[in-house]
This record gives structure tokens, sequence and C-alpha cells, in this order.
């Protein structure tokens, strides 16, 4: 999942799903299916390969940040996330914050630094809508 994040930086990557994937050197399955969920086959002056939109990158980003949660535990909590969220390149602490709260989890800033932790029951945000007004 980091190979492919790191892959996926640019617009627009040429190729097939296979040729992609023995360039990411990621199993032919595995890149298929991230290819499924986390971009869209498109073509581009003649040729034809994969993009993704910022929804897309959110959705990589969000599975991303809930793997690197449950790796660290029955406990769901992470003391530091700083350090994985530099390793990921694309991602800043402000976003990183930003989408563990959309997936349910509790951030508290620690100085310049965040923890999180998911408990049970779950409580989501409200939705963030653009109300303005209505012209009649």
């Amino acid at each position: 999942m980091m190979r492919f994040n790191q892959f996926f930086v640019r617009p627009f990557h040429p190729g097939t799903s296979d040729f992609l994937a023995n360039f990411m050197g990621v199993p032919k399955e595995v890149a298929s299916r991230f290819f499924c969920l986390f971009a869209e086959h498109t073509t581009k002056n003649g040729k034809s390969g994969y993009t993704g939109d910022k929804l897309q990158r959110d959705s990589r980003h969000i599975h991303l940040l809930l793997l690197y949660l449950i790796a660290h535990g029955r406990d769901m909590t992470v003391s530091s996330i700083e350090e994985f969220v530099n390793e990921v390149g694309t991602l800043n602490l402000n976003l990183a914050t930003r989408l563990f709260n959309e997936a349910g989890c509790t951030t508290t800033k620690k100085g310049s630094d965040f923890s999180v932790s998911l408990s049970v029951p779950l409580t989501f945000p409200e939705p963030r809508l653009n109300r303005g007004k209505k012209k009649r």
C-alpha cells in the first residue's frame, strides 16, 4: 500500500495495470485491486493509463492511516503520528488529523504532534455541507 501511494504522486500514469504492477514491484492481483479502489482508467494524449482525483487520494490516505492504527495493536491507540505522516510524504499533520476524525477516531494534540485513538462507540463529525443562500 505504501509503495502504491508513493508511486501515485503524479497525476497520470501511462500503461496497463500489469505493466504498472511490475514497475511498482507489487503483485498483479494486489495492484489491480488498488487501481479499482484508488484510480480510474483514462486516456490522455492517445495513451491509456490511470489517474486519481482528490477523493480517491483521500480514500487512499484514510486506508493507510487506519492500517497504521490497526498495526499498533488491539488498543487502537497511537501516541505519535508525525513520523508516519512524514514517511507517507503526500500527507501533512492537519490533513491526517482531519481524515482520522472523519473515520471516527479521536485526535489529541500533544505539543506539535498528535495522538490518535479509536474507541467504541464510534462518533463521527457532522458532515461538512456547503449551505449557501438559495436563489429563488
